[in-house]
């Protein structure tokens, strides 16, 4: 799960078998999220169910592009995609943001501040071009990721705050909540702690009650869950 916001990164070290969570089939709109806690695959519905409604999962990341979703499905699951959809861009224009997005943010964590600045730009214009498809595609997510980060870091927390609330629209088009949405509602928390009085008491208020949320609907009601996970986020709410 996530550690005050952060993602694992790279490749799982570890596969498992769960049985009972193979009989759950695949659909591109689920009505559940899924989660591992040890060696235990978690299962919580994201919305309320019918009697006699599928359960259904996403067996894929959420930010898949239609292309890679296609291709992952029928190689791993002998199954077709269920898109494109409304929310899917065209292929070909989402690919090349993608693409134009990995190029300006590799290497650029501990870049200096004019490497940064350049790259700020570079990606403002980066999700213009974005928002200029019309669509709501969760693929498209990370570009406005990244714009957001990047401008907190450079010292202006409300752009970072629109940036990430644009990425969390796009996540949760399909999904409403999923571990990439609470990861990104901690984010947001994350900045509007850090820029202290830039940003006013009543909205770190709601970005709290909002990542506070998503927490419940990812991970459950466990008491103290939220001050595990968020050790550091946790001290800096607590402290006057």
């Amino acid at each position: 799960p996530p550690l005050d916001g952060e993602l694992p990164g790279g490749e799982p070290s570890l596969v498992g078998l769960w049985p009972l969570g193979s009989l759950i089939n695949h659909s591109l709109r689920p009505n559940v999220t899924r989660t591992f806690a040890g060696r235990c695959c978690c299962y919580r519905s994201i919305r309320r169910l019918k009697a006699g409604e599928e359960v259904l999962d996403n067996y894929l990341d959420l930010r898949l592009p239609a292309a890679m979703r296609q291709d992952m499905l029928r190689r791993n699951h002998a199954i077709e995609d269920e898109g494109p959809d409304s929310c899917d861009g065209p292929p070909s224009e989402v690919a090349e943001l993608r693409e134009a997005h990995g190029a300006i943010i590799e290497n650029l964590d501990g870049a200096k501040k004019e490497r940064a600045q350049a790259a700020y730009k570079q990606l403002a214009e980066l999700t213009n071009r974005c928002e200029e498809l019309g669509v709501n595609d969760p693929a498209l997510s990370e570009v406005f990721k990244d714009f957001g980060i990047l401008a907190g870091r450079l010292g202006d927390a409300e752009m970072g705050l629109q940036g990430l609330a644009r990425a969390l629209e796009l996540a949760t088009a399909r999904e409403r909540y999923s571990v990439i949405s609470y990861a990104l509602a901690l984010r947001m928390l994350h900045l509007a702690v850090l820029a202290g009085g830039d940003i006013d008491g009543e909205t770190r208020g709601g970005l709290e009650a909002m990542a506070k949320k998503h927490l419940l609907m990812v991970f459950g009601p466990w008491p103290g869950l939220f001050e595990a996970m968020n050790p550091q986020l946790a001290e800096r709410l607590s402290a006057p």
